[in-house]
């Protein structure tokens, strides 16, 4: 009786660390006051491309970002990529309440350039607390230039007018949304264009629930969507391709101490108001560069899409963010 009791308790513990799928080590010893000094960069590392054999993507490019006068850079939560003429250009949300925008140049230069800005509230303060500040997700309105960000621990929502971080945050009135867990609260967000010019914010908690929330009325609706895509995955980030919005990428992650982190990328579609699996893209697990990756974003490309995902490191003394690209033959 006693030995299965031991089972059961370790059974238990695994469960539970599996179920909040992320470290609790940062949380036990915060780290000290950042730093942040006007002269920025990224130092770009590029990492071998193997070992992602067996998927539905191809592992195209993998970067290890270091920051140059700054330690702001560390606890990246979600991204938006972009393709332009000085090279992938990522903006990007931290879970200690900043904005971040970098450039990756076309060339193989070491370094980029890197720019912060520490994101307001409604009252146009900074964010002053790991509660309030801790962003999670990332969506942009590309006709206004409007960026949403989505928070974890007070779950609210704020809209920043055409990328305005130095002035007053708006709340967006989201209506009939759940009151969430402690630190499992909204996770991932991606905006959805539809007819007319019609947009919704998709939204997703790690502890379980989509919600439809069209910005006409912000009078969320739960839809039915997939389960995890194992058993202890949640949901750590969402993504609409960029010219199709009803197809929806779905990051998901797993954590154990005994194990370390795993992610799985899935393609989602919403169809007749309800998220359709349609197929998993991408595992990650050794001897992949694994880490705790948080966000997905797509580029358009002539043969299909351009996956990024970027990682929010687990170690205190891991001064280094992943960000890995895949290819994908999208396929109907």
């Amino acid at each position: 009786m006693r030995l299965s009791l031991v089972f059961v308790s370790a059974f238990v513990c695994l469960a539970a660390y599996a179920s909040l799928a992320k470290p609790v080590k940062g949380l036990l010893n915060p780290k000290p006051q950042p730093y942040d000094t006007p002269q920025r960069f990224v130092d770009i590392e590029r990492l071998p491309i193997e070992g992602a054999k067996g998927n539905a993507v191809t592992y195209a490019v993998g970067y290890k970002l270091r920051p140059i006068g700054t330690d702001l850079f560390i606890g990246l939560s979600d991204l938006k990529a972009r393709q332009g003429p000085q090279g992938l250009s990522v903006e990007a949300v931290s879970d200690a309440g900043a904005f971040a925008t970098f450039t990756i140049p076309p060339n193989n230069e070491r370094r980029g350039p890197l720019t912060f800005e520490l994101l307001r509230g409604t009252d146009g303060q900074v964010l002053g607390n790991k509660v309030l500040a801790d962003a999670e997700a990332l969506a942009v309105d590309g006709r206004t230039g409007d960026h949403y960000i989505a928070f974890e621990g007070e779950p609210r929502v704020l809209r920043y007018r055409g990328a305005d971080f130095r002035g007053a945050a708006e709340r967006v009135p989201l209506q009939n949304l759940p009151s969430l867990p402690d630190n499992e609260g909204l996770e991932a967000m991606t905006l959805l264009m539809g007819e007319h010019g019609a947009a919704s914010l998709l939204l997703g908690a790690e502890s379980g629930g989509f919600w439809l929330c069209p910005l006409s009325t912000f009078n969320c609706a739960a839809i039915r969507g997939p389960k995890t895509p194992g058993f202890g995955y949640a949901l750590v980030s969402l993504s609409a391709l960029p010219d199709r919005p009803d197809d929806i990428l779905a990051l998901y992650r797993f954590y154990t101490p005994w194990t370390g982190p795993r992610t799985k990328l899935t393609h989602l579609r919403l169809e007749a108001g309800r998220l359709v699996w349609k197929g998993e893209l991408l595992t990650i697990a050794p001897p992949m560069p694994y880490a705790n990756y948080e966000g997905v974003s797509a580029i358009r490309t002539e043969v299909g899409y351009r996956l990024y995902i970027i990682s929010d490191p687990i170690e205190e003394d891991e001064e280094y963010t992943l960000l890995l690209g895949f290819d994908w033959a999208f396929k109907e």
